[in-house]
């Protein structure tokens, strides 16, 4: 699959065939129970066939986000087993690892798209539809985010560069659940597959502005997992101040939710003047970690 072309291009759907039940929620959990989770690589070309004909098949939105949620745990199985075995390497990576890498973005690339149809499923009904499924529509959101920023992750992982759009994406996808009201819900009790108890959108975005100014192309594999990990307890110490208050805030990092891009320093964005995005406000977070620096070198 290649990188270059826009690959959130939603694709032309197709009404069901008479009599075509392959995309019937029994008939998909069913099919999932089948993979041949043996075969990593086999049960990958299968899930990538099913998502491609998932996005190119007319389905309700409800039903749609369903069938995400039910194809997630192979995804999951997938995503975890090829990362294990191909992506821990240093570059140029090998033939085969890069094989690997082009299937499981295009898997994931096709999520993110499935999402986005659901999310448009949603939005073009009436207003009582929307309010009757909006737990379900901020779950798409949560989950498009979430994949949005597997696909973030892995480039920096394999040392490749983001792909066009990619940037502009997380920062729509954040807008769009903002202007819905639904950034700061967390799904307890249905809360979308793979994803931890207290998660929000507004959590997810913030995660991944922080993982953008970390350095992650100068860190090695194993240092850039460790710094995913601690990047939830670091959330809560981050704001975002609109782009309106930047004269109020000392926050070092502006985000231009209308480009293509990630955080900036704010000295070279001044001259711009942005007129959509947010501050990204990180004094918290680094006065706690020069307290817990100087607490750590103190004499007993």
């Amino acid at each position: 699959m290649s990188r270059n072309r826009d690959i959130f291009e939603l694709p032309t759907r197709k009404p069901v065939a008479y009599g075509d039940t392959s995309f019937r929620l029994k008939h998909v959990a069913v099919w999932v129970d089948s993979l041949p989770v043996g075969n990593v690589g086999m049960t990958a070309r299968d899930l990538y066939g099913k998502l491609k004909q998932l996005n190119t098949t007319e389905i309700n939105a409800h039903d749609r986000v369903e069938l995400l949620y039910l194809l997630d745990k192979p995804l999951r199985f997938v995503l975890d087993a090829l990362s294990s075995h191909h992506f821990r390497d240093p570059p140029p990576m090998k033939p085969r690892s890069k094989a690997a890498s082009d299937l499981v973005y295009a898997m994931v690339a096709l999520v993110v798209q499935g999402y986005q149809i659901a999310i448009q499923g949603f939005t073009s009904g009436s207003r009582l539809y929307r309010m009757r499924s909006r737990r379900t529509i901020i779950g798409a959101y949560q989950q498009r985010l979430h994949y949005l920023g597997w696909m973030l992750l892995h480039g920096f992982q394999t040392y490749q560069h983001a792909p066009h759009g990619l940037w502009r994406e997380i920062h729509g996808t954040y807008a769009a659940v903002v202007k819905g009201g639904g950034h700061d819900i967390a799904l307890d009790k249905d809360r979308p597959p793979g994803l931890v108890a207290g998660t929000t959108a507004h959590h997810l975005y913030k995660k991944l502005l922080l993982l953008a100014i970390s350095g992650p192309y100068r860190m090695q594999y194993g240092e850039l997992a460790r710094v995913k990990k601690v990047l939830d307890g670091w959330v809560s110490r981050v704001l975002l101040v609109p782009l309106s208050q930047m004269e109020q805030s000392k926050g070092l990092f502006v985000v231009d939710t209308q480009a293509d891009e990630p955080p900036k320093y704010r000295c070279l964005v001044e001259k711009e003047k942005p007129v959509h995005g947010w501050v990204l406000d990180t004094m918290q977070l680094a006065l706690t970690a020069m307290e817990s620096e100087a607490k750590a070198v103190s004499p007993r």
